[in-house]
């Protein structure tokens, strides 16, 4: 079943980013095939939990509203932030290599630099992520809103 996601995903990449090298889409397609794997994995039972709390802000877990409700600028930047986290924490090396590569692309696109071994509770909000820097050994209760 992951060959099939992976033949689609370098079908969609081959044709979506024709200018990328060869090397280069297969380092996408590992990076993101150890992101599917983190997600459906036994170890992303905390990422689910910080998902429903800070993304999909309901009840009940959801992956329509996950992905619907992603689509805001600051749910995008805690849902992959979380995700990175928690590959950062309990991921494989490989997927450890994916959760850095993400983090960087965060830290590039928002101008925000939250270290992957922070502990941040749940329920963060970050209404402006510019210019913030939070090291590795911070240490941020639940419902914490960071200006």
């Amino acid at each position: 079943m992951i060959s099939v996601h992976a033949c689609v995903i370098f079908i969609f990449l081959n044709s979506a980013i024709p200018h990328l090298r060869l090397d280069s889409q297969k380092e996408i397609i590992i990076k993101i095939l150890q992101c599917i794997l983190f997600i459906f994995s036994s170890k992303s039972h905390d990422l689910m939990e910080f998902w429903r709390i800070e993304v999909v802000r309901k009840e009940s877990f959801s992956w329509h509203r996950l992905l619907r409700n992603k689509k805001n600028r600051r749910r995008n930047f805690l849902f992959w932030w979380r995700l990175a986290s928690e590959m950062h924490r309990h991921g494989s090396k490989s997927q450890k290599k994916a959760a850095s590569a993400i983090a960087s692309k965060l830290k590039d696109r928002y101008a925000c630099d939250i270290a992957l071994d922070a502990k941040i509770g749940a329920c963060l909000h970050i209404p402006h992520h510019m210019g913030i820097v939070i090291t590795s050994r911070a240490h941020i209760g639940e419902h914490c809103i960071i200006r």
